[in-house]
């Protein structure tokens, strides 16, 4: 099986592969040979978990596979954090009160969500195929369109600017290209010079110092944490480490997104061929775009 995990012959897509986690997990998972095995003594032994979340629902189907009892004991409803609700007196409107969005990165997880069966659709993210317009409305200035070609100048300028910061600071083309290959040797090598360069320096300190915003001025800083970048507006972690904002956006660049309205039990919340989206302005990121969502239950 180490072959299977150490193999970086043919490059896979991102994932939650990274500087954190360098384990290849989804293929262990996936392995025909299962998680393991145990004595045949000790099938049908009762294992207890607690809670019927994601994580309880799927280590219950694990332990079943090998042979054991798994008993769930949950003082609530199926499903953790995953929960849909119906609006009383309307005709299929769920609002999502947890979870409604998991990235084709989540590998780990769309290994489960295949073993259900569930059919998924776009997700309609801003300026994704799935949409048909995107209204961006910042400080009263109120932008329709349809496509990344529709918007004002400034837009497209501060996504530029955000791609040029990344690779200016944070080596990112490489990085991905070793997350990509799952190269340990090189991802780790390239990490330990970012970390030490990167740790004690505020995400905000990164773009403020960095050629590409710099050259532009203050007013595209501002707008990149108004509007935004992957997910949202910057403003809520500006001020985290950017070495942590480097490692997350490593991955986040190329996520797409899932939602999974109108399911809330934990074994229902496996979308299949989910192909999540991301949302925001950056050039890269909506290039590689797309979403699923599953219908309602």
């Amino acid at each position: 099986m180490s072959s299977t995990l150490n193999s970086t012959a043919s490059p896979k897509p991102i994932t939650h592969f990274g500087p954190d986690f360098p384990f290849a997990f989804d293929d262990w998972i996936s392995h025909p040979s299962g998680l393991g095995t145990l004595p045949s003594s000790q099938h049908g032994e009762e294992v207890a978990i607690v809670g019927a979340g994601m994580a309880g629902m799927v280590a219950a189907y694990e332990l079943m596979k090998l042979g054991l009892k798994p008993v769930i004991y949950e003082a609530s409803k199926m499903g953790g954090r995953l929960r849909s609700q119906r609006f009383e007196g309307t005709q299929g409107v769920v609002a999502e009160l947890g979870g409604m969005r998991f990235p084709v990165s989540s590998t780990a997880f769309h290994h489960y969500l295949e073993q259900s069966g569930l059919q998924s659709k776009p997700f309609p993210n801003p300026l994704s195929p799935a949409t048909p317009s995107t209204v961006v409305d910042l400080e009263g200035w109120t932008t329709y369109a349809k496509t990344i070609a529709d918007l004002p100048p400034l837009y497209r300028e501060v996504a530029s600017a955000w791609e040029e910061a990344l690779e200016e600071g944070a080596d990112f083309a490489a990085l991905q290209t070793a997350l990509r290959a799952r190269d340990v040797k090189k991802l780790k090598a390239i990490w330990d010079e970012l970390v030490p360069k990167w740790d004690d320096r505020t995400f905000y300190g990164y773009l403020a110092t960095s050629k590409a915003f710099s050259k532009r001025g203050f007013r595209h800083l501002e707008v990149f944490g108004q509007v935004g970048f992957g997910t949202g507006g910057s403003r809520a972690v500006i001020r985290i480490s950017c070495a942590t904002s480097c490692g997350d956006s490593s991955a986040s660049s190329t996520r797409k997104y899932s939602v999974a309205p109108g399911y809330g039990g934990a074994s229902a919340t496996v979308p299949r061929n989910a192909r999540p989206a991301v949302v925001g302005f950056t050039n890269s990121w909506l290039s590689q775009t797309s979403a699923t969502t599953l219908p309602s239950r």
